[in-house]
């Protein structure tokens, strides 16, 4: 017999290292939440009832999005989730509503037709007519009527209102946008309906639309970033969640997984669960051995999960400014960051603010107040930046010097090397990562 099992079912493992899934507890939090309930809990207006939630990848906004849910549940209101980045903005608002008025009692025939005309099932057998409905767009008075329609229908039922949640905002299209904020700002101001509005984007949603004189509304939103984890956190978080599993862990190596975990959720979820694993937890300690082994392969899943995207996404000037603070080991003066890029403060502000505002950069003004200084943020580690720049220096010129200005030192073939954004998969057996272009034909190779 397996000891290990208890009636043949494995202990469980509390971890939860997946983007979106809801921690066993969470950490870091509590005084936005507290902010959310007085707002969800108010009778008059609270700046807080229409939000936005900004933050990089792993920092949980998905989770923070169903926790406020939750919590408008526990207050009245009937929360209605949607993610924009799998179907259009628009028709998912617009289906939510209507499920969720049949699901509340609805039995205006209209709506019934609406949902029941997409297909006849019977069993595996579908009968249906096309989705001509479902693919339309919805335009503002759909959009509108179906939010009050709502409304009304859980106020009937001695609710208090509805809660729409949608995440993924920076993969909206921003006509749909226009479209969604007409909608709710008339239903929830114009018709007086209980509606409350919580959106979740990566802080790109700032160039995107936040800054668009068509969608005011969003910058009028309480627009909150979501605050970095912090050591006491780690600590909490961790303890916590191995001692209730059964699980227990060496000083020193509690110690590891807290300098490990950063400032985002998902990275100390992943160092967690690795160390759980690796240790074969419940039943033998975590040691410092395991710890740091969990380290390496958390490093590995941040790469894949959030800096390699965020690397990618970006172009030569930016990856060249990310590489220069790797170069100064990740702490210099926007002054200094210039002089390796051979360029003058002026001439990168545009490049260092895009940084900041995406959380690749954290700053602070420097003490004369002529420059800023600047360290990795949360969407970017000074491991991985590092990794790149070792990458660049092999791709550049003979002078090795991969921040020579483009014009003076790159060949045709090495200027098409750096700016082509690469593939970056990593490769055990050579310990480095594959330095061909992203969709590669082939295997990965470390060097050209």
């Amino acid at each position: 017999m397996d000891g290990r099992k208890v009636g043949g079912i494995p202990p469980e493992n509390l971890f939860t290292p997946t983007f979106g899934v809801r921690p066993y507890r969470t950490v870091g939090r509590g005084r936005l939440l507290a902010q959310f309930g007085r707002a969800y809990t108010v009778e008059g207006f609270d700046r807080y009832q229409s939000s936005i939630l900004l933050g990089s990848r792993g920092a949980g906004k998905t989770v923070m999005l169903a926790e406020l849910r939750e919590v408008a549940a526990s207050n009245g209101y009937l929360p209605l989730s949607v993610a924009a980045g799998t179907s259009g903005l628009l028709d998912s608002v617009h289906q939510q509503t209507l499920k969720a008025r049949i699901g509340a009692g609805d039995d205006d025939m209209s709506i019934v037709s609406e949902t029941t005309q997409r297909g006849i099932h019977l069993g595996p057998l579908n009968l249906g007519r096309s989705r001509t409905k479902a693919a339309q767009i919805h335009g503002t008075e759909d959009i509108r009527d179906s939010l009050c329609a709502l409304t009304d229908r859980v106020e009937a039922n001695g609710g208090r209102g509805v809660l729409l949640t949608v995440d993924e905002m920076h993969l909206c299209n921003v006509d749909e946008m226009v479209t969604f904020a007409n909608a709710y700002q008339l239903a929830s101001r114009d018709d007086g309906r209980n509606v409350l509005f919580a959106g979740g984007a990566l802080p790109e949603a700032k160039r995107r639309f936040l800054n668009d004189d068509r969608l005011s509304f969003f910058r009028r939103c309480a627009n909150e970033e979501l605050p970095p984890l912090d050591r006491v956190d780690a600590i909490s978080f961790l303890t916590t969640t191995i001692d209730d599993a059964g699980g227990s862990i060496d000083d020193d190596a509690l110690e590891t997984l807290v300098a490990a975990s950063g400032p985002l959720p998902f990275r100390m979820q992943i160092v967690g669960d690795a160390a759980w694993r690796i240790a074969d937890a419940p039943f033998r300690r975590i040691t410092v051995e395991h710890a740091s082994r969990a380290v390496t392969e958390a490093d590995l899943l941040c790469d894949d999960h959030i800096y390699e995207p965020m690397w990618s996404s970006y172009g030569r000037t930016h990856q060249q400014y990310l590489a220069a603070l790797a170069e100064l080991d990740g702490d210099a003066s926007t002054r200094e960051l210039a002089a390796v890029l051979h360029k003058t403060p002026s001439q990168l502000q545009t490049t260092f603010e895009r940084l900041v505002q995406d959380g690749c950069i954290a700053a602070a003004e420097s003490e004369d107040g002529l420059s800023y200084l600047a360290q990795f943020g949360p969407a970017m580690s000074y491991r991985y930046a590092d990794l790149q720049l070792r990458s660049m220096r092999r791709h550049a010129d003979d002078a090795g010097d991969p921040f020579a200005p483009e014009s003076d030192a790159l060949s045709g073939a090495t200027r098409r090397a750096v700016q082509t954004p690469r593939c970056g998969k990593w490769m055990p057996r050579s310990r480095t990562y594959c330095v061909r272009p992203v969709n590669h034909p082939g295997g990965c190779r470390s060097r050209i």
